[in-house]
């Protein structure tokens, strides 16, 4: 009698453990069914919001057995998606009107710049999911501005011109970003920077850091030194430069003192010493290093 009493009470207390394995399988063959009701293959070809897509188009739904709901499709051969010829589509939904993120089956051109394969170009989309405007691609190689070979891998985007405090807005077009690591010859100079360009694509100003020592007038400036660039959108040539010794580093100068951290220098377009500033009047901001 004993022994029935204590397996008895060990049956009981080993229920809830039997519940919560079984609450735990129905959670997981739910979400197993939610994830297959969400991915579909086609079967045959099909227009899905304005894409005609293949039959063998994988898709990924935002709700369950609606295909015209996909929020990413991957195409057995490259198709044609808002013009341009794409191996994938993802598309955002949410918040309303949405974007979309291609990747491009092979090089391609859009508005004089060429774009390169197996890279995101970025689409906002219309409330209808349809397509608004392009705003950004990776280019390939072998791109010019003026003189200045940009590097492949650059990212390109559009820009709607630089706010300005009083309200105005600039009249860049265009940003380019060229890779994190690389260098770009830019008035003479070698720089890590972020150029904009007006809708003709002059460039307008670099923004970044000198990757070599520069000579600027009677200056000399180390490598690592913040440096600012204006152009007049015309000529090609600096209208402004703006150079600031970065911390723990010295630009020296051959008629007076020499520069320290903090201080900024503004140069003319020849080269010669305008004024100098501090940091915070000319808009340079180092962020101290962690530790």
């Amino acid at each position: 009698m004993a022994r029935t009493v204590v397996f008895g009470l060990l049956g009981l207390d080993s229920l809830p453990f039997i519940a919560t394995q079984l609450l735990a399988g129905y959670v997981i063959v739910g979400a197993l069914y939610d994830q297959a009701a969400r991915r579909t293959t086609l079967e045959a070809p099909r227009t899905l919001q304005g894409i005609t897509m293949p039959s063998g188009t994988r898709l990924t739904l935002r709700d369950p057995d609606r295909p015209a709901s996909f929020e990413s499709a991957r195409f057995p051969k490259p198709v044609s998606v808002y013009g341009f010829e794409t191996a994938r589509l993802t598309r955002h939904l949410a918040p309303a009107p949405g974007d979309a993120v291609l990747s491009l089956a092979d090089d391609q051109d859009w508005n004089g710049w060429r774009c390169r394969a197996g890279q995101p170009l970025n689409v906002t989309l219309n409330d209808d999911g349809r397509r608004a405007a392009i705003r950004s691609c990776v280019l390939t190689a072998s791109q010019t501005l003026g003189e200045t070979l940009l590097p492949a891998g650059s990212a390109l985007r559009t820009s709607s011109g630089a706010r300005y405090v009083d309200g105005r807005r600039g009249a860049d077009r265009w940003i380019v970003r060229p890779p994190q690591n690389s260098s770009i010859p830019v008035a003479g100079a070698h720089l890590k920077a972020v150029l904009r360009l007006d809708s003709q694509r002059h460039l307008l100003s670099a923004r970044g850091a000198l990757t070599a020592p520069l000579s600027l007038g009677t200056m000399h400036y180390p490598s690592g030194t913040a440096i600012r660039l204006s152009f007049d959108g015309q000529t090609g040539a600096p209208s402004a430069w703006l150079l600031s010794p970065g911390r723990g580093q010295t630009a020296r100068r051959d008629d007076g003192p020499d520069v320290e951290f903090g201080v900024a220098v503004a140069h003319h377009s020849n080269g010669d010493v305008e004024q100098r500033l501090s940091n915070r009047e000319a808009g340079f901001y180092h962020i101290r290093p962690l530790r």
